[in-house]
């Protein structure tokens, strides 16, 4: 039983070794590849395919169709012949073309990737498509079994063009007026007069223990043509500061305009402005509610004048759009306090703040 079972295995290990043997003896599959013209030809592409595929078949060859390259010119197409024989081990890789102009036929060229050299036939062809797809076919069949026994194929060979040098840069000598782009608009900007708008939320603290008050801030701003000094004006929207106690509540209208004086400075692309502002503000008090005995007053207005100072920031976005922030304080030159009065002493409802921080953060365009 021992030795039926060592026979068996060596019978088997010899079956293995035979087919190995054979599958290497057995020679590779072969292809051949038809690149794609970048001009209308005549048989046409699929007419020669269906004919030649047949006839390559019987010489074990697979027919491959590789895509055109971006140009037609010779070169390039022996350069795209090479690269699809390297990258498919292609047995050759043929094109068609057209003849010179008043001639009828077709050419073929056929890249030899073995020998590295370009063979081309012309045709003369003045039949049917099919009939012409046949003739190519057996043109081609012929060279093909010819690469496969080691004869010559029956082509002219050609000579492929090198592919034209790049020509060396001259040294970069540019004029002095001959500035990038970039550095050339930034010259512009500096010495032509700008005006933009900015829209801005806007923050502040008004008054002891009430809540920040937020809102938008609408501004104009105008830089002189050769200058860096800026002149602008802005308006802030904000909504009512309530102000309550157990007997009474009222509300704080304000509306801030104020003009605006800066510098810029650093670059194009980000700017530091320090800037000083003037503000008027108008300030209208209501009394929404007075419990008994207390009485509401009637609607008052008055002026708050104030000084603020700042410093913005501008980051360039494009060419005309900037994101800007701003940090600062406000300094009050008239600040005022609204009481209660009754029988009793006297109840403090709010008080205004003589220094209010500030900050803005938002968005301006250059409108020239």
């Amino acid at each position: 039983m021992a030795q039926l079972g060592v026979l068996g295995v060596s019978a088997l290990l010899f079956s293995l070794l035979l087919s190995a043997r054979r599958a290497q003896a057995a020679p590779a599959p072969q292809s051949l590849v038809f690149l794609q013209s970048n001009v209308a030809t005549h048989p046409s592409l699929e007419r020669v395919v269906d004919a030649t595929r047949g006839p390559l078949a019987e010489l074990g060859v697979e027919l491959l169709v590789g895509a055109r390259p971006s140009s037609a010119e010779l070169g390039a197409m022996t350069r795209a012949a090479h690269d699809w024989a390297d990258s498919t081990h292609a047995i050759a890789v043929v094109w068609l073309d057209n003849p010179a102009a008043g001639q009828p036929g077709s050419v073929i060229y056929f890249f030899d990737p073995l020998r590295k050299r370009l063979l081309t036939r012309s045709l003369a062809i003045d039949e049917s498509e099919s009939a012409a797809a046949e003739e190519v076919a057996v043109v081609l069949r012929s060279a093909v079994g010819a690469l496969q026994a080691g004869a010559d194929v029956a082509m002219t060979e050609v000579k492929v063009p090198e592919p034209a040098k790049a020509p060396t840069p001259a040294p970069n000598r540019k004029p002095a007026h001959d500035a990038a782009p970039a550095e050339s608009a930034q010259r512009t900007r500096q010495r032509s007069a700008e005006l933009g708008v900015g829209l801005d939320y806007v923050g502040t603290i008004v008054a002891k223990d009430s809540s920040w008050q937020s809102g938008a801030r609408l501004s104009l701003e105008f830089r002189p043509a050769r200058s860096r000094w800026l002149f602008g004006a802005a308006y802030q929207f904000l909504p009512p500061l309530r102000a309550e106690s157990s007997q009474v509540t009222t509300k704080l209208y304000r509306h801030p305009a104020e003009v605006t004086l800066g510098v810029r400075l650093l670059g194009e692309s980000f700017r530091l402005e320090p800037e000083l502002a003037f503000i008027a503000d108008r300030v209208l008090r209501e009394t929404e509610r007075a419990d008994a005995p207390l009485v509401a007053t009637p609607r008052a207005t008055r002026w708050l004048w104030a000084v603020s100072a700042r410093i913005r920031t501008r980051w360039l976005l494009s060419r005309r759009l900037s994101a800007v922030t701003a940090l600062g304080a406000d300094f009050v030159l008239n600040p005022f306090e609204q009481v209660v009065e009754a029988a009793g002493p006297r109840a403090q409802l709010y008080s205004l703040l003589t220094i209010r921080p500030l900050a803005e953060v938002g968005l301006a365009i250059d409108l020239w």
